[in-house]
């Protein structure tokens, strides 16, 4: 897995973002999720819950050396299954809850665990996930300067959690908002499971950044995205290649003209 936040990559991130929105900064206050719901045209059924937070603020949870996979004790669960393959929003509302001694810039750090079935006829080959605000047409994708992220291994050396699936083993992260997940097929039926980490900051951040997250009482909402891609009709899975028609008559002609030769020359 080739990821691109490098060590001096997030340091030049960090220094940009903390002179960026200084004295914007709640002081005492993390974000912490408090619902969440899910829409969207690929939608046939989704339970999201329950969702833990015992350590609001707790930005940058370290795993043991020998668990890197190991998550936050801040907990989501979600189940959710798709009637097609098309885009499925889950909307989360923060809540601002005062706490001493919160991270810098209040972002709470949370685990999501959770369980996907393909029920869309179609045979999936990658699949995305996209931090961002609003839903459906309205959607539009997180910024950098909201500290809203996929929380993610950096590298060697590095703390954060690494994502996991049963469904798709390699995972790319093209920004901070975006994780694209591939390395296999998913029939249509199958159910696999994935783990990974978000950041979510409090209200003052975000509402600071461009795009700015919707504010409601004393929060705001953002959106995980998701979105399967599908093998069209008559593409190959990864392996052998099917011949072509026009290879096969080809094929089927040398064959003929082997046959006569042979004739002749026992004549």
């Amino acid at each position: 897995m080739i990821s691109i936040r490098s060590s001096g990559f997030m340091v030049l991130v960090a220094l940009l973002v903390a002179s960026s929105v200084a004295g914007l900064v709640g002081v005492g206050h993390a974000g912490t999720i408090l619902s969440g719901s899910a829409s969207g045209p690929g939608l046939s059924a989704a339970v999201i819950g329950p969702i833990l937070t015992p350590v609001p603020g707790n930005d940058n949870f370290a795993p043991p050396a020998n668990n890197p996979t190991l998550g936050s004790p801040n907990r989501i669960t979600i189940q959710k299954v798709f009637a097609i393959p098309d885009v499925i929003d889950i909307a989360f509302q923060v809540l601002d809850v005062d706490i001493s001694n919160p991270s810098p810039f209040g972002v709470t750090e949370y685990f999501l665990s959770e369980s996907i079935t393909n029920n869309t006829g179609k045979a999936w080959n990658d699949y995305h996930l996209i931090l961002g605000y609003g839903v459906g047409q309205a959607f539009v994708k997180s910024g950098v300067s909201d500290l809203l992220d996929f929380d993610t291994e950096n590298g060697p050396g590095q703390d954060d959690p690494v994502p996991v699936s049963t469904g798709f083993p390699s995972h790319n992260r093209p920004d901070t908002n975006q994780i694209d997940w591939s390395g296999a097929i998913v029939a249509n039926g199958a159910t696999f499971t994935r783990n990974f980490s978000i950041d979510v900051p409090n209200s003052d951040i975000c509402s600071a950044a461009t795009p700015a997250c919707p504010l409601i009482a004393n929060g705001y909402t953002f959106t995980l995205r998701q979105l399967p891609s599908f093998l069209t009709d008559g593409q190959q899975p990864p392996g052998p290649t099917a011949p072509e028609p026009a290879s096969l008559v080809l094929l089927g002609a040398g064959l003929a003209g082997l046959a006569a030769m042979s004739r002749r020359r026992r004549r």
